[in-house]
């Protein structure tokens, strides 16, 4: 039986950020499901254990902070990988680790390296 291609949740407010981001991650293969905030992504996440999420930052409804400490507080989603993918971060200044992420990403971005982030979770994944 062939396993199923990795599943992939995109967490961001940004209709056109949303789409990008799931074409580069469709480009490696992967299965993608959406949101446009962290509620919506949170009951997806409950609902499809993804293998990795992609977080934005700054939504309304839910941002992905509070998001997170609810994957977190879960036992059921506690150990999804999360990758922040936001402009609102400043490297020198965040602490990924203590939001319960396992990395970030600033926008802008390269493909590349949203690959590399992407990899490092998903090995098995091919680089197009």
């Amino acid at each position: 039986m062939v396993e199923p291609a990795p599943l992939v949740l995109i967490v961001e407010d940004e209709t056109a950020n949303r789409e990008l981001l799931a074409e580069c991650v469709r480009l490696l293969g992967c299965r993608t499901s959406l949101a446009a905030n962290g509620q919506e992504g949170l009951r997806l996440a409950q609902e499809q254990h993804p293998d990795l999420i992609l977080l934005d930052m700054k939504m309304p409804v839910m941002n992905g902070a509070e998001m997170l400490r609810a994957l977190r507080a879960s036992a059921a989603t506690a150990s999804i990988p999360v990758i922040l993918v936001s402009s609102w971060l400043d490297s020198g200044q965040f602490d990924t680790a203590n939001v319960g992420a396992m990395s970030y990403l600033d926008k802008p971005f390269t493909v590349r390296k949203l690959f590399e982030h992407i990899r490092h979770y998903l090995p098995n994944v091919q680089m197009p």
